[in-house]
């Protein structure tokens, strides 16, 4: 709260995390221990504010404070407004299913309708996780249909139950999760520097370009993210793209 809004007081602690006065203090008096210059307090109206000195000492996710504080009743902090999928919504059976099925290390028997099959049918999985892609929530999740690790859809998924009729496969077994990749980025050429720079920054990458490494698993989804799918699969670069995939070749060959 120091780092965001320059100012706290010991109630913001109590209430941000549901803790008493005394401890809310002997807290305050850790951190002071930890990064002395970081805030003082004002005697005047009993508020810790950052001191001139300041500098954090832990990482901070600005996007996530946020999320958290845009609807607090006591301190709100600037309000948050996400644009989602009005039509986005997983059943809590099926989650419930899939969690169920990965704590207890049971197979799941599912109905499954896929968009390459005409008609529903049952298959048995084992999930290992859930991934949310930014546009829908799937399990990585061993197929006995198809003895592979695929991605299943949850909303596609319906009438779930346990099925002990066959074992447990376990995701340290799914290669393509396990193992990452590098995606190489740069902006394209034809940016000039200052767009280089705020279009790299948009993805958390220095003006110049560099990596980000992915499970092989999550790697498409990543690139239709960044709108690169299509050149990186085609293998044909797109000369409007702000960005530039520059290990095109060496990525086709590990997503066959």
């Amino acid at each position: 709260m120091i780092h965001w809004t320059g100012e706290m007081r010991r109630r913001d602690l109590c209430v941000q995390f549901n803790i008493s006065p005394q401890q809310a203090s002997s807290d305050i008096g850790q951190y002071l221990s930890l990064a002395p210059g970081n805030m003082r307090l004002s005697t005047d109206d009993k508020v810790y504010r950052r001191g001139d000195d300041y500098q954090p000492i832990f990482d901070k996710d600005a996007a996530q404070w946020v999320q958290d504080n845009s609807s607090s009743v006591d301190r709100p902090t600037i309000p948050l407004e996400r644009i989602s999928s009005p039509w986005r919504k997983e059943d809590d059976g099926i989650i419930s299913a899939v969690i169920r099925s990965f704590s207890r290390r049971i197979p799941l028997s599912i109905r499954y309708q896929s968009l390459t099959s005409r008609d529903a049918r049952r298959r048995t999985i084992c999930p290992h996780h859930l991934v949310d892609n930014g546009s829908r929530l799937h399990a990585r999740t061993w197929d006995y249909e198809r003895k592979a690790f695929i991605d299943l859809v949850l909303t596609r998924m319906s009438e779930p139950e346990p099925d002990g009729s066959v074992p447990w496969v376990d995701g340290a077994a799914d290669r393509e999760w396990n193992e990452r990749i590098d995606i190489a980025l740069v902006p394209n050429p034809a940016l000039s520097p200052g767009q280089a720079e705020v279009v790299m920054k948009e993805i958390g990458l220095p003006a110049a370009g560099g990596t980000i490494a992915v499970r092989r698993a999550e790697a498409l989804y990543l690139l239709e993210h960044l709108g690169l799918r299509g050149s990186v699969q085609g293998g044909v670069e797109d000369p409007s793209a702000r960005i530039v995939c520059i290990n095109r070749s060496k990525l086709q060959e590990a997503l066959r």
